[in-house]
């Protein structure tokens, strides 16, 4: 369904590319090396980003690796939460936080790993999975 595998771990992340730092994505990609079959759900936003993503990924990890990141458009709001509970874990990005994709996320009742770091942008996540009571995540 919504054009995503029917088998794997689907990992995801909602938020816009821009949060999105080259150290993180790399090791994103490590884990999509080291899992063959999971899968990254990533939002086209903004568009531009997927063609230099791919590259990356492609250029550093192989194609088996490219292949298996998922870009989707922005989802219908009225079904987003339905859409995003299939993914199987959210990861969160550590400079700057899921906020409002964070509560989204958790609300669709998918886990969300966070890395806290010193800043209050790099911290939201871990405030909103302790609101929650799953801090086994943080």
């Amino acid at each position: 369904a919504h054009g995503l595998p029917e088998d794997g771990m689907l990992l995801c992340n909602f938020n816009q590319l821009f949060k999105v730092d080259p150290e993180v994505f790399g090791v994103w990609m490590e884990i999509l090396s080291a899992v063959r079959d999971s899968f990254l759900w990533l939002l086209r936003l903004p568009s531009t980003a997927e063609a230099n993503l791919r590259r990356y990924a492609g250029e550093s990890h192989g194609s088996d690796v490219e292949k298996r990141m998922i870009f989707s458009e922005r989802i219908d709001w009225r079904n987003h939460l339905i859409v995003k509970s299939l993914a199987n874990l959210s990861l969160d990005n550590p400079v700057f936080n899921s906020h409002t994709s964070g509560v989204d996320i958790l609300w669709s009742g998918v886990p969300l790993l966070t890395l806290p770091r010193e800043t209050m942008s790099s911290r939201v996540a871990a405030s909103l999975i302790n609101a929650v009571t799953v801090p086994f995540t943080i």
